[in-house]
């Protein structure tokens, strides 16, 4: 059984996946107008790039996702003349991805958004090419011309058995990305300022913002600069910002939008969004916490949504194993507060004989900075060197409080990030009488 559905929900309000470009990730998306206007009038000023930089969880994803529709819908609502449609999926880059991977999964996902698009977008009014070949090509599991013989769309090139779309040769010898770039120039031309928006989400998989800068080198002329295609790129950890310091990507990508957590007055507008979004009848539901428990979720995972909303559904998972239903908004906040101390208490009990007072002491301080950090900080923690925390750092990870993003080339990044379990004990530590001087939650 659905739980979320016994209590009266179409699926679970809590769901951690990043909100969609669509009405829904409109209504779900609280607290966000600054950082979608800067984006939007971003697509609006090509042909720079768009560039997120926050950290892991925070909303870069959903934020980018509604950014391109609602540009989108602006043109369809006639607020604007410039037509940019988000591509259907986004992207990520990783280390074992060639250029011509990346390239040819771009290439036909942006055939594929133009494909999906083509009838609404011809009632709107716009220029669209025709279609039917290549969707007919792209859409069968293998090319129709293998009985033929026939030429692959005319792309040059005779089919023979055992060609399909799905291969790197298929895809280079078939002139698909030719025939992308004419339908681009043919829907956006020159001086429209229009195109399909791609997303790169994750940058931070590379790992390393040398690696990233080679990656995004390497496709700088055959995706990231070609007319009729809006980039917005989204990474952590400072390798968007890392990127920027490449001579060769240097005057293509805007500064980075500093992505931080939703401020706290807007906890009950989320909640409430979530339960309006995914509630069958507003009159009959049951959800066994209240908005100011939802809060204080987000106040102890300092201002991270996707760990608070996955900490919630863990809790409304416990309730429902448990049999326990209260009732009244006391009965929530209390049983709701003695989960969060018995979750707390648990992960203290497998740590406190495992970590010394000096690694105590490094997180602590972690805490006290805001929970991001990397070894060129040691001065705040009383080291003269970096070598000097290092192995507490490392034992902290190895414990799961904090997790770091290598990168060798760049040591002044703030590679290093308090988890959200981090967060959780040093709620219960502080909640139990532990010294703290600026983490105190109320």
């Amino acid at each position: 059984m659905n739980i979320y559905n016994s209590w009266g929900f179409t699926e679970n309000p809590f769901n951690t996946t990043a909100l969609t470009a669509d009405e829904r990730g409109i209504e779900l998306l609280v607290g966000r107008d600054q950082e979608i206007h800067r984006i939007i009038s971003r697509l609006h000023t090509p042909p720079k790039i768009v560039t997120l930089e926050g950290q892991i969880g925070i909303g870069k994803t959903s934020i980018a996702n509604v950014a391109a529709f609602k540009a989108f819908r602006q043109y369809i609502n006639g607020e604007t003349d410039q037509l940019l449609i988000p591509c259907r999926r986004n992207f990520q880059i990783t280390g074992d991805k060639s250029a011509d991977d990346i390239v040819e999964d771009v290439i036909v996902e942006i055939a594929q958004t133009i494909i999906e698009k083509s009838e609404y977008l011809k009632d709107k009014g716009v220029v669209v090419p025709k279609t039917a070949k290549i969707d007919k090509w792209l859409n069968s599991p293998i090319l129709n011309a293998i009985q033929t013989g026939l030429s692959i769309l005319g792309f040059g090139g005779t089919a023979s058995r055992g060609i399909s779309v799905n291969t790197s040769n298929g895809f280079r010898e078939s002139g698909l990305e030719k025939q992308v770039h004419e339908w681009l120039n043919t829907m956006f031309p020159k001086g429209s300022g229009g195109g399909i928006i791609c997303i790169i989400d994750n940058l931070e998989l590379l790992e390393t913002s040398s690696v990233a800068r080679t990656k995004l080198e390497e496709l700088r002329d055959r995706l990231l600069n070609v007319p009729g295609i809006r980039w917005i790129i989204c990474g952590a950890n400072g390798i968007v910002r890392s990127v920027l310091s490449s001579n060769r990507l240097e005057g293509y990508l805007y500064n980075p939008i500093d992505v931080g957590g939703i401020d706290i007055s807007f906890a009950g507008e989320i909640f409430s969004s979530r339960v309006r979004t995914f509630v069958v009848n507003k009159n009959y539901f049951y959800l066994p916490l209240t908005i100011p428990d939802f809060a204080k979720m987000y106040r102890i995972l300092n201002g991270n949504l996707r760990n608070s909303l996955g900490k919630i559904a863990d809790y409304c998972m416990f309730v429902f194993d448990e049999g326990i239903t209260p009732e009244t908004d006391g009965q929530k906040n209390q049983e709701f507060e003695n989960w969060i101390l018995d979750e707390g208490n648990r992960y203290l009990e497998s740590l406190e004989s495992h970590l010394s007072p000096g690694v105590w002491k490094v997180f602590d301080q972690a805490i006290n900075i805001g929970g991001a950090f990397s070894p060129s900080d040691h001065s705040e923690f009383g080291y003269d060197k970096p070598q000097g925390i290092r192995p507490f750092i490392k034992q902290l990870e190895d414990h799961a409080l904090v997790e770091t993003s290598r990168d060798d080339s760049d040591n002044r990044r703030k590679n290093i990030q308090v988890t959200a379990k981090g967060w959780f004990v040093a709620f219960t530590r502080s909640y139990y009488g532990a010294k703290y001087q600026n983490y105190q939650i109320k």
